[in-house]
């Protein structure tokens, strides 16, 4: 199942200028 507070969290942290994980 996906859980989509996490989902969520995701995009957020895609749309935010914030590295916090290393996605290359």
């Amino acid at each position: 199942m996906v859980n989509w507070r996490t989902v969520e969290v995701f995009v957020k942290s895609l749309k935010l200028p914030n590295p916090t994980k290393p996605n290359s």
